[in-house]
Parts: C-alpha cells; structure tokens; sequence
C-alpha cells in the first residue's frame, strides 16, 4: 500500500511537473508569439521607411538634377546676354563714330560751300 501510495504521489507530483511545463512552455509560446509579432511589426515599419527613403532619395536627385541644370541655364543666360550686351555697345559706338564723320563731313560741306560763296562775293567787289 505504501508502494502505491507512493507511487500515485510521484504521479501527481509528475502530473504537476508536467502542467507545470507545459504551463511554462505555454507562456514561453505566447511570450515569442508576442516577440516575433512586434518583430514582424517593426520589420513592416522598416520596410516602408525603406521604400519612402528611396522614394525621397529619387525625388532628391530629381531635385539637385534640376537645380544643377537651372545653375547651367542661368550660366548660359548670362553668357549670352553678356556677349550681346557686348555686341549692341559695338554697335552703338560704331554708330555713334559714324554719325561723327557725317556731322563732321557735313559741316565741312557746309563751311566749304559758304567760303566758296564768300570767296565768290569777294571776288565781285
């Protein structure tokens, strides 16, 4: 009787070992369950900062790119405005150099033509 007085004691004592495990093992289950879940969580999270980064990166290219090429346009601009300012100032000085030597040509036409006129007018008296 002893014997199986014992015996039903170590099974309850097993009995209790085993809930006891599988009670540990149930919440070791749901506390990894817990971890891998947060850890797919953040894995998601990480994922579409991934793809939003990408995205910002493309756009920023896109931006330097536009700005780069602007810079090399208002290079350009100035250039040409620069080199036709040049031009029109040649232009003008060259007009202007012109309008000197007719005014000047005309005056001379004129004192010529009123000296001969003179001289003629002298040469009557």
């Amino acid at each position: 009787l002893s014997e199986q007085s014992d015996r039903e004691a170590q099974e309850k004592i097993y009995e209790r070992q085993l809930e006891e495990a599988k009670n540990k093992h149930l919440s070791e289950t749901t506390r990894l369950n817990t971890r891998i879940m947060d850890l797919e969580e953040k894995l998601t999270m990480l994922k579409e900062f991934s793809l939003e980064k990408e995205e910002l990166d493309a756009n920023f290219k896109k931006l330097l790119d536009t700005l780069e090429n602007g810079r090399k346009q208002y290079k350009q601009n100035t250039e040409d405005l620069e080199r036709k300012a040049a031009i029109d100032r040649e232009k003008m000085k060259h007009e202007y150099e012109q309008m000197v030597l007719e005014y000047r040509a005309d005056i001379q036409e004129k004192v010529n033509a009123k000296l001969t006129k003179e001289t003629k007018n002298t040469s009557k008296i």
